[in-house]
């Protein structure tokens, strides 16, 4: 099965869900992404026996991508939660309130957020 102690790196990461903090930074999503996808990718290494160092660090940059990725595809659902993943850091510097997110409205502020976000999720 699951290895548990990546298990509970995923519950651990998600736990901060239920508080709906806003990450403050870049890092901070990059560490929840990691903690969230990123887990899943070492707990399949585990499984399949794999002990590599280069694969780890693979695993390290698409857990980040795909769990990047997987926010942003989320935008809509978690703002009608109440819910806002784009960091504190990239929306003050496009002028972006929190309100603005959760009303739902494109805005080119908007877009230049999710952009700066999608961009880390690229490199």
């Amino acid at each position: 099965g699951l290895p548990r102690r990546w298990l509970e790196r995923i519950i651990d990461t998600r736990a901060s869900d239920v508080t709906r903090a806003q990450p403050a930074t870049m890092a901070d999503l990059e560490a929840y992404a990691e903690g969230t996808a990123g887990a899943m990718g070492y707990a399949t290494l585990e499984l399949l026996g794999v002990r590599d160092l280069h694969a780890d660090h693979v695993v390290s940059h698409i857990g980040k991508a795909v769990g990047i990725a997987t926010v942003l595809r989320g935008t809509v659902f978690h703002t009608r939660k109440r819910h806002v993943y784009l960091p504190v850091a990239v929306t003050a510097k496009h002028g972006l309130s929190v309100q603005s997110i959760l009303d739902g409205k494109s805005s080119p502020a908007l877009l230049d957020s999710v952009l700066d976000v999608a961009t880390v999720a690229k490199s």
